[in-house]
């Protein structure tokens, strides 16, 4: 072999020695192209702050606030209704004392929601009760509520022998 050759390794004279291994310097990153350095630091940096979270009062005072309970809906039966319409004869004049209640409430406070709840006595007289309370909320409507803002729901009272439809606001 010629010395020119860029492969040529001179003979090392006596036994050949292992680098003694406290001396090597353990370089983590020594196997990454520089390109991906930042890249790599990046991902190693948000995989191990997973488990971090921002320091708020609970840290300092050691007690967590309790959360509110959410309000339950009010029962129909504890808050006043707006209009109750009795069914004692088959079709009982309602409407104008409806379109007045609307009315005044609308412009006491514009935006309003509206329970119309038919309440019958058993379940047999319940579809019936149902399209009772359909008319009072066509009524309602024709004020120009919109549908959306008008919940129909019903009510059974075990007993109960004339029917009724009452309007609620919330």
């Amino acid at each position: 072999m010629h010395t020119n050759d860029a492969r040529f390794v001179p003979p090392v004279s006596g036994p050949a020695k292992r680098p003694d291994r406290r001396s090597r310097v353990h370089a983590p990153l020594a196997h990454i192209p520089l390109a991906h350095i930042p890249l790599t630091l990046s991902l190693m940096l948000s995989l191990g702050l997973t488990g971090c979270h921002l320091i708020d009062q609970t840290d300092i005072d050691g007690k967590k606030p309790e959360a509110a309970a959410p309000r339950p809906a009010p029962d129909p039966e504890t808050r006043p209704a707006l209009v109750t319409i009795e069914y004692t004869t088959a079709t009982p004049e309602y409407r104008a004392a409806l379109t007045s209640a609307v009315r005044a409430a609308e412009s006491r406070r514009p935006g309003l929601l509206y329970d119309v709840v038919a309440v019958a006595g058993t379940a047999s007289d319940a579809p019936l009760a149902r399209t009772r309370a359909a008319e009072a909320m066509i009524v309602i409507e024709t004020q120009g509520v919109p549908p959306a803002r008008i919940q129909l729901g019903l009510r059974l009272e075990p007993g109960r022998k004339v029917q009724q439809v009452r309007v609620y606001l919330r």
